[in-house]
């Protein structure tokens, strides 16, 4: 986490970026990362977007609620679906997020009755260990974090 702390200050202090709008995003390994970084330092992320990943932390080292977008594959040999669904409990359990959440685009449920900023997308999709439809869930991604 320090390395990528300070590579974030280095490159924010090098380029022309609003450190006030930093998000993690990530897919497999990757989306592991993200979980980690969000959690234990959700006092500068902003929000992540994880597809195919499990939760590399337990959730009382986690700062508090950050917004997250997690798709998780329902054919996913990889990491198994059920894993896919204790990181989205995991994030809603972090954020405070009550009820049932809302349907929206995609078959995704979105639970916006969180503490703080918190709030949860969930997407799962009929595929394996990726993302589907890159195209089109980027564009989901890219309209969750500018709602941020």
């Amino acid at each position: 986490v320090s390395f990528l702390i300070a590579m974030l200050n280095e490159i924010g202090n090098r380029m022309c970026i609003d450190m006030n709008r930093v998000f993690v995003q990530g897919t497999s390994n990757g989306a592991m990362m993200a979980n980690f970084l969000a959690c234990a330092r959700g006092d500068i992320v902003d929000g992540a977007a994880v597809a195919a990943s499990s939760f590399p932390l337990s959730s009382d080292q986690c700062m508090g609620p950050v917004p997250v977008f997690v798709l998780h594959g329902r054919n996913d040999n990889v990491i198994g679906f059920p894993v896919g669904e204790g990181v989205r409990d995991t994030w809603l359990g972090i954020n405070g997020c009550t009820g049932p959440g809302e349907e929206i685009d995609r078959g995704c449920t979105q639970w916006t009755d969180c503490e703080d900023r918190g709030q949860v997308v969930w997407c799962p999709h009929d595929g394996g260990h990726d993302r589907p439809d890159v195209a089109g869930f980027a564009d989901e991604v890219y309209a969750f974090y500018m709602s941020l």
